[in-house]
């Protein structure tokens, strides 16, 4: 912003205050309106002296997408003093600028590289990799924190481990990188099997034994995406438990398998600040004499909502007139016709997604909130997904629903009111009856 513009100037002297009275406290500084204006180095540049984290997300904020803002999350929960190095994701991933305040009281800079997005294509990540290694200046780094799905994040962690051998080297999972939520492989290839051999070398030198898996016959990029930061990485910090077993589990390389385990870490999604809640004012047509539940997400009739709506449906008429479940998607058709089909449609509120800080605010004014386990029975040994909208859900004060499948780490967690089961629709019944308890209608 230009430092003539009168705003900043109020902004500037609103910091300056803010710091004489309470220097320690950046979170007073962010509880202000359009605080993502505010330059904060210029707020506590003694904090920023000691940048000593790079983050590498190749998808970062304010592109929407959930890597890109659970990075930002870890950012500000881990209070990481840190540059991020990120790729352009203009061509697949839209903007929204809010985003750029979360974690912004801790990021001294941000270096986007350009290169064409991809999920996998090696000559489009590469091409990331190589710009990230020219322009960074490792020197004043001691750790490093990549993160997937995008497997370029942790490509470039590898080189910066290879460049600077002292530095310490964190990699998060998102998922099991391999396989699918289907349990199946996923497969893209080297185009330059030069890279892939040079890999080869790297692991067989640090471990010899590892020659006996003929590494040089795998040329699939979602396998080194994996093996690389399980082999050279300082620490590996998975989701939830049933993660990292399967992913363990499914390892080729045996001997891996307690060398992971031994330096990894189960950690979930981070939950924001309460501030962050209470950051935009939403309006919503949200009415007190229902019973409002809301569900945020993709939306597939096929996938478990039939029980959903089926059980409203099998209401008594004076319940059933007082539920409302509002659901914010992107397939408003969808919900339209299935809820007409489903004879519900008194029932629904559907609208397109918000704006994730609009989202945040919007969760309080539900009683209940909704959200879906992966259903993969038959595919993984154990579920192996922790839904990401969890940990928005938990810093709302509104109770949650899970419908969950049996033994997943969301079916397991403490901090769920209400829980139904995939494998028994009936269980939602059950929960319906519970909302209409007396101390709440």
């Amino acid at each position: 912003f230009d430092e003539t513009d009168i705003a900043t100037q109020k902004l500037n002297k609103l910091y300056a205050d803010l710091r004489d009275a309470d220097p320690d406290n950046l979170l007073s500084i962010s509880m202000q309106q359009n605080a993502y204006r505010i330059d904060f180095k210029k707020a506590f540049p003694d904090s920023f002296k000691d940048t000593s984290t790079l983050v590498i997300a190749y998808n970062f904020t304010p592109f929407v997408d959930p890597s890109a803002i659970v990075v930002a999350k870890r950012i500000q929960e881990e209070k990481w003093y840190s540059d991020v190095i990120c790729n352009d994701m203009t061509a697949i991933r839209k903007r929204s600028e809010s985003l750029a305040f979360i974690g912004k009281p801790y990021i001294n800079s941000i270096i986007t590289i350009k290169t064409k997005p991809t999920f996998a294509h090696q000559p489009h990540y590469q091409e990331f990799v190589d710009k990230s290694i020219e322009v960074l200046d490792l020197s004043k780094y001691e750790k490093v924190y990549s993160r997937s799905f995008f497997v370029a994040a942790h490509f470039l962690g590898f080189e910066v481990k290879v460049e600077k051998p002292e530095i310490t080297w964190l990699a998060e999972f998102s998922d099991p990188g391999v396989f699918d939520v289907q349990g199946n492989k996923r497969y893209s290839w080297f185009r330059d099997l030069a890279v892939r051999d040079r890999y080869v070398r790297l692991v067989y030198a640090k471990f010899p034994a590892f020659k006996k898996y003929r590494l040089e016959e795998n040329d699939n990029i979602y396998f080194w995406s994996e093996i690389l930061p399980f082999c050279f990485a300082d620490n590996i910090m998975f989701t939830c438990e049933n993660q990292r077993q399967v992913m363990l589990n499914n390892l080729e390389i045996n001997e891996l398998r307690s060398i992971v385990e031994n330096k990894s870490i189960v950690k979930s999604q981070p939950t924001l600040p309460e501030f962050f809640y209470s950051f935009k004012e939403v309006e919503h047509n949200i009415k007190d004499e229902y019973i409002n539940i809301a569900y945020f997400g993709s939306f597939y009739i096929n996938r478990n909502f039939n029980d959903v709506f089926e059980a409203i449906n099998r209401l008594p008429s004076d319940k059933k007139q007082k539920i409302k479940l509002h659901i914010y998607t992107n397939q408003i058709d969808d919900v339209t016709q299935a809820a007409n089909e489903y004879d519900v449609l008194d029932n629904i509120e559907v609208s397109n997604y918000l704006d994730y800080l609009d989202f945040l605010n919007v969760l309080d004014k539900f009683d209940c909130l909704f959200l879906m386990d992966t259903n993969t029975a038959g595919t993984f040994e154990v579920n192996p997904y922790l839904p990401s909208k969890l940990s928005d859900y938990l810093g709302a004060k509104a109770e949650i629903w899970a419908h969950c499948e049996k033994g997943s780490s969301l079916s397991n967690h403490e901090k769920i009111a209400h829980k139904s089961y995939i494998d028994t629709p009936l269980s939602i019944d059950n929960v319906m009856n519970n909302l209409f308890s007396s101390e709440r209608v």
